[in-house]
């Protein structure tokens, strides 16, 4: 049994019959929509509606989901307010001979818990790029080479610093 998933998770992802069913927490449109990649179902006591298709998901690290086309969500990409916007994805395994499409939290395994970093729309699908909350510091620079100087010395250069001639090399 693995470590990370419940006893009931582990159970479903055992069966040679489970079928995957992934719901989304996205705050694209300026409200959070509940998304799955299934029907209609309740999942953490929260209704879901139908539209998402999950494209990839890498190491729990950055997903790109798809999901239906709306005036709003175009206006959301126009204007760029989807900047930032929370990104939730789980997985539920599930058996496709369950009549009660009704799931507890525990039921799911978290996939992603992100931030949108990119929107784009083609055709009638948006496609959106998430990456994972820590992640995301660790790609964005906080400090630039603009708010310190104008220019960089060019290789060879010299400096002369407290009475000693420093001579700048390439780092190649």
């Amino acid at each position: 049994m693995s470590r990370t998933l419940t006893t009931s998770q582990n159970t479903a992802v055992d069966s040679g019959s489970t079928r995957p069913i992934f719901v989304t927490q996205i705050n694209h449109s300026g409200t959070i929509e509940y998304l799955s990649s299934s029907g209609e179902l309740i999942f953490d006591g929260l209704p879901y509606v139908p539209g998402i298709r999950i494209s990839s998901i890498q190491d729990a690290s950055a997903a790109t989901i798809e999901f239906p086309w709306s005036p709003a969500r175009v206006a959301e990409i126009q204007s760029g307010a989807w900047r930032g916007g929370v990104c939730r994805v789980w997985a539920v395994p599930a058996l496709p001979d369950e009549e009660s499409p009704v799931y507890d939290l525990a039921d799911g395994i978290l996939m992603l818990d992100g931030q949108i970093r990119a929107s784009s729309f083609s055709g009638d699908r948006v496609s959106v790029s998430a990456a994972h909350v820590s992640a995301i510091s660790k790609l964005s620079p906080r400090h630039t080479f603009e708010s310190v100087c104008s220019f960089i010395p060019a290789s060879g250069s010299k400096i002369i610093w407290e009475g000693e001639v420093l001579t700048l090399e390439s780092r190649r």
